[in-house]
């Protein structure tokens, strides 16, 4: 009888260590997969700052682009204006109509 017991025990013992084995392996492969996803996480975050620094970048080069185009403009203005003075002071020196 203790013999039988004995073999009984060993058997529950052996279906035991298998179970704890598929377990552990089964925990390993979970433990691998949140250390992926951990990875993952960390190169999204990455990339999304990189993005963010380029877009700003885009920012600033646009704000450059158009100031340069404003002061284009500017001195367009300004010389048409200047244009318009000079040729107006010489239709009155002209006219002889100076002040």
């Amino acid at each position: 009888m203790m013999k039988e017991e004995m073999e009984e025990i060993k058997k529950q013992n052996g279906t035991l260590m298998d179970t704890c084995c598929k377990y552990e392996e089964s925990l390993k492969s979970l433990q691998e997969k949140v250390q992926d996803g951990a990875g993952k996480v960390e190169n999204d975050e990455i990339k999304s700052e990189e993005l963010k620094i380029a877009w700003k970048r885009e920012q600033e080069e646009d704000k450059v682009k158009f100031s340069e185009v404003v002061k284009k403009e500017i001195q367009e203005k300004t010389k048409d204006t200047v244009i318009q003075v000079i040729t107006k002071n010489e239709d009155l020196v002209r006219r002889g109509n100076v002040s």
